[in-house]
Parts: structure tokens; sequence; C-alpha cells
């Protein structure tokens, strides 16, 4: 900002006055040059003073002084100064300009730049509305000043969270930029960050990236690899990179933006200290607490440097870092540092200030982990009477400071004082955010636990269930648009209200009469089948399916549904923030509505739309089962023990069995998971090396996982598994009954995702027409380049960090394989060798039949931890005292491994895999790819000779997340095996099955189990290593 240099023409008025106003007006400029600020205030007034004297206090050349004295405040962050010396300018300049000045535009864009930074965003966005109205009257249509207007405006809209009101804004100013300085100008650059923050902040990645990469390339060639520009876009590309989850490329662009900034700057400059800073948050982020920690601890003492020891930003520098060394559990080091940082808040901002009770909270949570309550409560309470004096009675945040003081009387076994406090906060949410707001649920679940604990089984059924539909319809808005890594967070999230409401519901199957215990029933398992299998739902690219069968016209309503949703999770999640409750709510009202508008239109036109946004229930799943089924959805689940004053809550993790008929629900308690899974891995040993040891540990599985629920499967024939954790590594059908009997003779098992599968097979995708595909024998040292390929580089990001040291052996036998079933498919198409490309295979189009022979590769078994949120964290606190928090996150359990997409860590090995080169691409074929494939219409995939290619498979997700991949894909039914199986026997298995499925027209389960038995009543294959490797998952039924 410049200041005026005008002087009064004195020989006209003769005034000494005037010449000594016009030369200390001098003095203002130079000392504004010099950035001596404060020394140039007293003169600057002296000016006003002398002008109003001499010329009248309403005249142009007191505003120009005046418009001087608002630049000196504005450069010492002097708001309200600025703004009452640039706001009388204003009305002086109308007065004397009219109001259609391009004087007039220019001051109220320097009042809406003032205004926002003082936090007065609505009063900013009136005055950059006004300045951008002048202009576009009075200036040409592609005017600079326009481009201006446009930016600072669609800016604001950015820090309110109106995205896609920005959207447009940004488009202009750039397209203005673009024709006026040329497409490589730094301006222009400046507009793709702001737009690039934008769609970031949207969770568009795809979107934001391109302008990011570009800003970049345009200041790399303008100003140069090294300038600080440069690095200021670098920095925004690694907040891109670290909200996807990629926190090597994070990591690299945040050191490069170090490395300038210390190479440009000095050593203590305060832009060096934010890059050290940002860099110990994306450790922090990845739970990296012994790098985050000194990183920290350097950027707060440049900091004190640049700043001041008092500054609000050392006090936020402070607090984190006291956040980290909690973490790692070192109590009395977060506690001086919290203290610490409350001493600076206090002085700076005043005792009453909204960061003085942020971090009031952090410490009374400080305490709370540590079990002091004495210490925690008064400061909570003085938290509560800050937030209440600060934002009044009605406000979120005061509905935190109550819940928080809830949970610190519920650690205490005081359950009546927090059940109150809990319902008071839960009414403020409610009022101000609205009913389905996440925090909403998170205090009603906190009530429905206590009513647990307290034996009221009808109030807690109630209250969960009402959290269970606001979960879900928050976990819908961010299914359609939010990021990946933000859908994982808050699915992880969830994880402890289905282990509450399983628990709730086996230890009310005891204690309810028999209707009441059927509801407690279908509302667990709901929860259940609405959340198995969604953390590899959101990993998978399932809105890019459905939207490749839109219309152009419902493509874009999509897409628009999308943005809607994004913002309405984005207004759910954050809270209020910088809105009035009347504007919050009256946005979210629009919100809600146009998304409405736009399901009915894309449900009424697609189907695929409509089956994907159907609600899953119990009830809705139960009629599809057939008359002669069971449908048995096991659930891995940590019990909640409902009894007062115990401190840790959480038992050791279990598994449980929900068994649905067309006529009854019943649920059953299967034992801890530590005396099931040895034995599913010593049978999954036993058989791929055919050990008689199989029969013994066969039966004991039966007597652990089956026996229980044989009392709910009279009459039933036909079991409709769906596995969880573990159990995905074993074929049921090699379990021994008590009547030393394969489960394989009794029962016809096929194999389900998720029960909510039934409710896919039912769509009204026709199946297609398109021939088979067969791929088998790939040569895994070469690939021929396939046709019409184009060369690029392969993303590394899209393989796992673990990948790097597969190898695999050739399969020949699966040449033979191949050969047998293409007698069976005469119309398939065959690839063998150099051309069983992962090309070839990403390039299908919907063949009836897809089977592939090569090598799975299942990775090792690892936990994901999705990275830290960045939205509001509670400390822990965000219900049942820590109960909430994320799972076993501890920094010596986090590895690249945890933190990434879980869909990389499974896949097929296809031609050219040992050498990674193959075209194009790298030749290993992971699942997260599988799931872009195009199989709409395809009726089966056949996984046939998979092997780890590493030892033994031990990842029980991994093998579930290959096989739903293919279902995401579209493909009706996957038979996938489990282990490799001789060549010979697995010829055999396939022949037999094809004739069964072709010639026989037998069910696709219903062929599977005859060609098995057929092979366990023969000599040579009666080991169930031979035959019970295949598994069935999906459409059981006949082909189309």
């Amino acid at each position: 900002m410049q200041l005026l240099d005008l002087k009064v023409d004195i020989s006209e008025l003769n005034s000494d006055e005037l010449a000594r106003a016009d030369e200390l007006s001098n003095q203002v400029v130079a000392l504004y040059q010099e950035e001596r600020y404060e020394e140039a205030i007293p003169f600057a007034e002296e000016v006003i003073a002398i002008r109003e004297r001499a010329i009248g206090d309403d005249h142009r050349f007191v505003a120009d002084s005046l418009s001087n004295l608002g630049a000196l405040h504005d450069a010492l962050n002097n708001y309200a100064e600025a703004i009452t010396a640039y706001e009388r300018a204003l009305t002086i300049y109308e007065t004397a300009l009219g109001e259609k000045d391009p004087t007039i535009a220019e001051k109220l864009n320097i009042l809406g730049n003032l205004y926002t930074d003082s936090g007065n965003y609505a009063k900013a966005q009136s005055r950059y509305e006004q300045a951008l109205s002048i202009r576009e009257e009075i200036l040409e249509e592609n005017h600079l000043d326009t481009a201006i207007s446009l930016d600072n405006l669609a800016t604001l809209y950015w820090y309110q969270g109106s995205y896609l009101e920005a959207i447009p804004l940004y488009e202009r100013a750039l397209a203005i930029r673009e024709t006026l300085l040329g497409g490589n100008h730094p301006d222009v650059a400046d507009v793709l960050n702001g737009l690039g923050a934008v769609h970031r902040a949207l969770g568009k990645y795809e979107i934001a990236l391109p302008l990011y990469d570009r800003a970049l390339a345009i200041k790399e060639a303008a100003l140069g690899p090294d300038h600080l520009a440069v690095a200021t876009t670098l920095n925004s590309l690694a907040l891109l990179y670290q909200d996807k989850g990629d926190y090597e490329k994070s990591l690299q662009l945040h050191k490069r933006a170090l490395a300038i900034r210390e190479k440009s700057l000095d050593e203590d400059h305060f832009e060096v200290g934010n890059s050290l800073h940002n860099l110990a948050v994306l450790y922090y982020k990845q739970y990296n607490y012994d790098d985050a920690a000194p990183l920290f601890v350097r950027a707060i003492e440049i900091f004190k440097v640049a700043l001041g020891e008092n500054h609000p930003i050392v006090a936020a520098g402070l607090s984190n870092a006291a956040s980290v060394y909690r973490e790692q559990e070192l109590y009395q080091v977060s506690r001086l540092l919290y203290e610490r940082a409350l001493e600076i808040r206090e002085l700076t901002l005043g005792e009453n200030h909204p960061h003085v009770a942020v971090t009031l909270n952090s410490l009374g949570t400080l305490y709370q982990d540590q079990g002091d309550y004495e210490l925690a409560l008064p400061l909570y309470e003085r938290a509560l009477s800050i937030n209440r004096i600060t934002f009044g009675e009605d406000h979120p945040a005061v509905a935190d400071s109550l819940n928080r003081i809830g949970v610190l009387y519920n650690d205490q076994g005081e359950t009546a004082t927090a059940l109150d406090l809990y319902e008071q906060s839960t009414g403020i949410y409610k009022a101000i955010l609205g009913e389905n707001h996440p925090d909403v649920a998170i205090n009603l679940n906190n009530i429905a636990s206590l009513q647990f604990i307290q034996g009221n089984h009808e109030a807690a059924r109630s209250l969960y269930r009402q959290t269970l539909q606001i979960e879900e319809q928050n976990l819908s808005d961010l299914f359609l648009g939010a990021s990946e890594i933000r859908i994982q967070q808050y699915i992880k999230q969830l994880l402890a209200t289905t282990n509450l409401r399983v628990s709730f519901s086996l230890e009310d199957f005891n204690a309810a009469g028999k209707s009441d215990q059927a509801d407690t029933l279908k509302l667990a398992l709901t929860n259940v089948l609405q959340r198995k299998g969604r953390v590899l739902e959101a990993a998978a690219v399932r809105f890019e399916q459905i939207r490749a069968n839109l219309t152009a016209e419902n493509q874009q309503r999509l897409d628009e549904l999308s943005d809607v949703r994004t913002e309405i999770a984005k207004l759910r999640f954050e809270g209020l923030g910088n809105r009035s409750q009347l504007a919050y709510q009256s946005e979210l009202d629009r919100l809600t509505d146009r998304a409405e508008i736009l399901e009915d239109q894309l449900a009424r036109s697609s189907a695929a739309f409509r089956l994907e946004t159907l609600p899953v229930s119990v009830d809705a799943i139960q009629p599809l089962i057939p008359q002669n089924a069971a449908l048995v959805e096991f659930v891995r689940y940590s019990p909640y023990a409902a009894e007062p004053k115990i401190k840790d809550r959480w038992q050791a993790p279990r598994y449980a069995a929900y068994v649905l008929t067309q006529d009854e629900i019943n649920a059953v308690d299967l034992g801890v998971i530590a005396d099931i899974d040895p034995l599913v891995l010593a049978f999954r040993a036993a058989l791929s090396s055919r050990s008689a040891k199989a029969s013994a540990i066969a039966r004991q599985l039966d007597e652990k996982l089956i026996a229980p629920l044989r009392p709910f499967l009279n009459n039933k024939e036909q079991l409709l598994l769906s596995p969880d954790s573990q159990l995905n590594l074993i074929p049921f059908d090699a379990l021994i009954d008590n009547e030393d009997s394969y489960l394989i003779e009794t029962y016809q098992i096929s194999y389900l995702s998720s029960g909510r599968d039934l409710l896919k097979l039912q769509t009204e995708q026709p199946p297609s027409q398109q021939p088979p595909l067969i791929l088998a024998n790939p040569d895994y040292a070469s690939a021929s380049k396939p046709q019409n390929s184009l060369e690029q580089n392969i993303d590394r990001s899209r393989r796992s960090v673990d990948a790097s040291g597969l190898v695999f052996s050739p399969l020949p036998g699966t040449a033979q394989e191949a050969e047998a079933i293409a007698t069976l498919l005469p119309e398939a198409t065959t690839l063998t060798q150099a051309r069983a490309t992962e090309a070839s295979l990403k390039q299908v189009n919907a063949p009836s039949i897809l089977h592939i022979a090569t090598h799975g590769f299942f990775l090792p078994d690892v936990e994901f931890i999705p990275p830290a949120s960045s939205e509001r964290r509670r400390d822990s606190r965000s219900g049942l005292g820590a109960s909430f928090s994320l799972v076993e996150t501890k920094a010596s359990q986090t590895t690249p491994s945890n933190l990434e997409n879980p869909l990389l860590r499974s896949g097929l090995a296809l031609a050219g895999a040992n050498r990674r080169s193959s075209g194009a691409e790298d030749g290993i074929f992971t699942a997260l790819e599988a799931s872009s494939l195009k199989l709409n219409g395809t009726q089966l995939v056949v996984l046939s000779a998979c092997e780890t290619g590493v030892g033994a498979v031990s990842n029980g997700e991994g093998v579930y997340g290959l096989r739903r991949t293919f279902a995401i894909a579209g493909a009706q039914s996957q038979l996938m095996s489990l282990w490799q199986v001789g060549d010979i026997g697995t010829s055999e298995l396939m022949e037999l099955y094809y004739k069964n499925l072709i010639e026989k027209k037998q069910g696709r389960s219903e062929a599977l189990r005859n060609a098995q038995l057929e092979l366990l009543n023969t000599g040579t294959y009666r080991h169930p290593y031979y035959w019970s490797s295949f598994i069935l998952s999906g459409d059981w039924r006949p082909l189309d």
C-alpha cells in the first residue's frame, strides 16, 4: 500500500500552516518507506489536524491524509484505528467525487481487506461487493482492477467456507488476468493458487493439483526456482498432498519450501519458523512425535525472536508442542508448555478470550488423562465460564465445555450429573447446528451409553437408533463428495459406536423381552450391514463407476450433487465458524434442499445411483434372503463393559455372529479373537500344506464358529456367509461337524462381502453380451507393448511401500488351465505370456466372464491408521472418556504401511511384474486399480492360482479387499482361490465347474459345490487342499 504524496496549492490559499502540513506529509511518506510506522503516526495525525483547520474537515486532501493514517495503522495491524480512518476518508471522497469514482472503489477494496483481516467478514463482503459493482459499471469489461475485486471477494468466500460461490469469481479473475497479462504472469499464478485452495478445501484434489502445478511452473519461470513466492506455492502443494495422505510427497515439498526460505531469509525469520511449524504438523499427523517435537521447539524459538516472547503465535506453537509431549506421555513437560501458553494468551488476549478457553481445555484433558479429576474440573469450569461470557449460553463452544465436564463426571461414576450435562450440551447442539450434526450424535451416544450402564435398555435402544441415523446421514454426505482420507477418518471414529451397539445388542439379548430383543438385534445388525467394508469402499473410486454410466446431463447433476454434499459435510463437521446461527442454518437448509432435488432427479433416471443411495437396513435385506437360506454376518468387535466406575471400559476383541432368515433374527457371541485367530491361521497352514492335522483343526473351528449357530439353522440348505477380519482366510466348506461331515456335505455355501450385497443383486443392470476373457500364465519377466498405448510415467504412489520386494515364479500350469477352459468358452479371448498385461486388463469392457490365473499378493497384516484429522479436535474427549478416539495409534505402531490406502496391499501379478516394467504400466495390478475396471454386466470373475509370492497369507482384510473391489467395479460374482493348488487339481476343478455352469446351467455356487463334491468323493483329491481352495462371493444364481 502506497501513501498519497499530494500537496495543497498554498499559493491559492496562502497558508503557512498548509506548507507545514506538506513538510510533515513528506516526513510521513519517508518514515513509511523505512517501515518506521509508529514514528510516523503523530506526524500523520498533525497533518490531518492542520488541513482540517485550513481547508475544512470535508476536503478531499483531508481524506488523502486520513488514508495515509489508515495505511500506517494497517501496517501495524491496528485494524480498528485503520478502519476508522478509512471509513471517514470514504465518506469525504463520496461527497467530493461522487459514488461512482475509481478512488471510491479503491478505498472500498482497502476497507474490505481490513474487515477481512479483523475477522468481520459480513462487513468485508459488503465493501468488496460495492467496489466490484463500481468497477464493473465504470471500467471496461476486462480491467485489472475488476480482477482484483473478484479475487478479493473470492478469497473472502473461501475464508467463510462458501467454496461454490468462490469458484466462479476466481475463474473470472483468472480469465481477465490471462487476457491482459498473458498466461505466464505471476499475478495469474496468484489466482491459480486461490482457485486451487478452494478445490482443495472441497476435497477435489484432482482439480486442485494441476492448478497448483501450473502456478508453481509460472512462478519458477518468471521469478526463479528459489524465489520466496515459489516457496508459498510449494507450501500449498505440500498441504494438498498432506490432505491426500501422501506424506512422502508432502515432506519433500515442505522441505524444499523450508530450504528456499532459509536461503533467502534470516535464520530467525518468521517464515522460516512457519515452514518448520508446518513440517512439525506433518509429522504430528503421522503420529511421528519424535520428529515433530524438536521442530515445534525450533519454530517456537524463531517465533519468539521474530514476534516477541509473548506473542499469540508463540502460544499456539507452545500448545502444539505440549500436545506432542502429551501423546508421548511426557506429562510434566506437556503441563509446563500448556501453562506457558495459557500465561501468554491471558496476557496478550485477556483472561476471557476464547483461545484462553482452548488452552484451559487442553490442560484439563492432560490432567484427566492422568486421572487427576480434581485439577481438571476447575479448568473445564473456567473454560465454560469464558465461553458463556464470549458467546452467550447458546453456542457450540459452550456445548463442548458441558460435554467435557460430563465426560469427567462419567469417568468418576457420577452418572446422574454426567447425564444432566450431556443433555444440556445436546440441547445446545441441536438448537444451533441442527438435529443431524456429528456432535449431536456424539452426545446422544454418550447419553445412550449411560442409560446402558444404568440398565435402562429401552431408553438406550431409542438413542442408539437416533445416532445410527445421524451417523449414516453424515457418512452418506462424505461418501459423495469428501476425500478418501476424510471418509476413512470418520469411519474409524465410528468404530466405537459400532462396538457399542453390538455390545448392547448381545447384552440386551438376555435382558429384554422377545420383541424388544428383535428390535435391538435389528439395530446392531443394521449398523454392521452399513459399516462393514466401508473403509475399502472409500478407498475405491466407487462413484466414478456410476458417473461413467450416466448421460452428460446427469453427470453434471452428479458433479453438482458431489459439490453440494461436500459443502453440507463441511458445514456439519466444522460448525458455525464465522457465521451467525441464522446464516449457518439458512445455508444448511438451502444446500439440503438442493441436494434432495438432485438426488431425486438422479434416482429417477439412474438405477445404479438409486441402488447406491438406497437405505441399508435389516428390513430391506430380510425379504431378499431365500426361504431355504440363512445370512450369517460375522463381526469382529470390542465389548463395552456396562458397569459404573470402570476406567477402561473396552475389553479384549471378540467375534460375534448375527443370523438372519426371512422369519427371524438371532445373535451369538463366539468368543475372544485370541482363541479363534490362531486356529484360523493353523487351519489355513494345514490346508495349504495337505497336513493330516487339518481335520482336527476343522473340527475345533466348527465348534467355535458354527456349532453355536446351529439352533438357528434348522432346515436351512444354503448359508450366505459374510466373514470378518481373519475369517476371510478360510473356506467354511472344509469345517467338520459333530457327525464328522464336511459342511459342504450339508450346506451350499456362498460368500458375501456384506449382507448389503443382497440389495445390489436387485440391480437392473443387464448381463454383458461381450465374449469372455481368459488371462493366464503371464511372463513375469517381460511384457509386450499393448496397441494404442502411450508411454507415461508410472504413478508410484499407486503402489504399496511394502511391494518393492515381491518376486513371482512362473505358473506354467495355468496355461493348461486356460486351454481347458477355452474349449468350454469357445468365444473367449485368451491372453497368455507377454500378452497377459496390466494394460490389457485395464482395457476390458465388461466381458461376460473374466478368468485370471496368476499370482495374487496379500501383504502382511497391518492395522490401517488414517492420518490425524485436521478438523477441530476434542483432545480425545469426544465421548465416553477416551473411548471414541482412534484405536492404537501410538507412534511405535505407525509406519508408511499403516497410513497408505489399504487397497494397495493386495493385488495381482501380470506380465513384466518382476521387472516392474510393462509398457506404460509396471505389471503390479492392485485392488485399488481393480475397483476402476469396467465390469458392469460382467457375471463372473474368476481369480485362480492365487498365492502371496512371499509366504503365507496372513491378512484377512487383504483377501477381502481384492474380492470386494471386483464387486465394486461391477462384477456380479467372484470365484477366488485362497491358496495355490497343484496345476492338475486346479484344472480338473475348473473344468468341472465350467461344465456345471455352462452345460448343465447350474447356479454359480451350486456349480462350484457339485464340482468340489465330485473331487471330494475321489480318493486322489479327498483332502480339502484340493477341493476347498475356491470360494464364491456374490450372486450364487445361474448365469443369464
